[in-house]
């Protein structure tokens, strides 16, 4: 079971990782459109930029390890049994993750650039480019990179609903994350940094902070083959299988 289901959860979760759930407000009207120019690219290297891929990698393997043993009893019982194997399973796909998850966000990078000009002028979209790429958008957006949430993508890729984890349980999975960010981040803020985020919402361009997140929803995710080789994923399954297999065929007494 687990062979069959690397490749399909990997390539959900690589995707749902990337997209920065950094505004969930009502959407508003869009922008007239425009060609994709220097603010868009700015707007999206600095979102990019803000968020820690390598985090980002580990939280997709926990999320993969964890709905993997919510869907299987044994793997349940042996992960009870042996506390480490959710490390170990995160240590041997962390340097895999971390590559496809750039290369997704390359691949994706015109695309969405073309999706920001559809729907912010280049004034809004140097401003939002701007305020993510200050040291307080930096810090928002690591905030959204430690509690990114993907239980319910994991959900509904193990249940057979790619239609669902691409939609309506991406959109829990942006909840859930902004929720954990917005809990972190508001305490931690000094009153230098609440003045500037006051500020910051009271600009013209605010009201269209949806429209990004709109922007990287409607943008097509790539395929799995798309940012991994065959080599990889061959390599991949074979390295986490062995992983899983080792795990099966233990005592239950191996937990140390």
């Amino acid at each position: 079971m687990v062979g069959k289901v690397i490749g399909g959860l990997v390539a959900a979760l690589v995707c749902t990782a990337l997209v920065p759930a950094v505004a969930l407000a009502q959407p508003a009207p869009a922008a007239q459109a425009a060609q994709p120019g220097k603010p868009y690219f700015d707007l999206y290297d600095a979102m990019i930029g803000g968020m820690d891929l390598a985090a980002m990698a580990d939280i997709a393997a926990d999320s993969i390890f964890d709905g993997l043993v919510r869907k299987d009893p044994a793997l349940a019982a042996k992960a009870k049994a042996q506390p480490q194997l959710r490390d170990k399973f995160r240590a041997t796909a962390r340097p895999y993750l971390r590559v496809w998850l750039e290369r997704s966000s390359t691949v994706k990078r015109s695309q969405i650039a073309q999706k920001l000009a559809t729907k912010l002028t280049p004034a809004e979209a140097s401003e939002f480019a701007e305020f993510y790429g200050s040291p307080l958008g930096q810090k928002v957006l690591k905030a959204v990179t430690r509690n990114l949430s993907l239980d319910a993508s994991t959900n509904a890729t193990l249940a057979g609903k790619p239609t669902q984890s691409g939609s309506r349980a991406r959109t829990a999975d942006e909840r859930a994350t902004m929720n954990g960010a917005m809990t972190e981040l508001l305490p931690s803020l000094t009153p230098a940094e609440q003045a500037q985020m006051l500020k910051y919402g009271r600009s013209k361009s605010f009201p269209k902070l949806p429209l990004i997140s709109e922007a990287f929803q409607q943008t097509a995710e790539p395929t799995f083959d798309e940012i991994s080789t065959a080599e990889e994923r061959e390599g991949f399954k074979k390295a986490l299988s062995g992983l899983f297999a080792e795990a099966l065929a233990s005592g239950s007494s191996a937990s140390n």
